[in-house]
């Protein structure tokens, strides 16, 4: 019996040899990496939360052309940002959206 039997259940789900799983970060996750991890016996993941619906086709498209095995592909929604009125009215220098408003920064204050 082997360190992993335990796991087997869900290594069959997942159709995987190893239980491990490639962290989808976007920016530097890549088709080619995934299909690499994948190709090794892990799960090999994409993230497609900083592209478009034809970006995410291609990125899996890609990854399809290197490999038959599984992969992960890892999406996040949120609301986009809104602009806080109120803030930019107070003289705020900078500004970064954020999911309930702006996040603001004042010198000196």
């Amino acid at each position: 019996m082997t360190e992993f039997a335990s796991l087997r259940r869900f290594l069959d789900l997942l159709q995987t040899d190893l239980p491990i799983i490639q962290a989808p970060m976007a920016g530097t996750s890549s088709p080619a990496l995934a299909a690499a991890v994948a190709n090794a016996g892990a799960l090999g993941s994409i993230a497609v939360g900083a592209t478009n619906a034809p970006g995410a086709q291609k990125m899996i498209a890609d990854f399809r052309e290197r490999s038959r095995r599984s992969l992960h592909v890892n999406v996040f929604c949120h609301r986009p940002a809104k602009s806080n009125a109120t803030a930019r009215l107070r003289g705020s220098s900078a500004g970064v959206p954020n999911s309930t408003g702006w996040v603001t920064s004042r010198r000196g204050s």
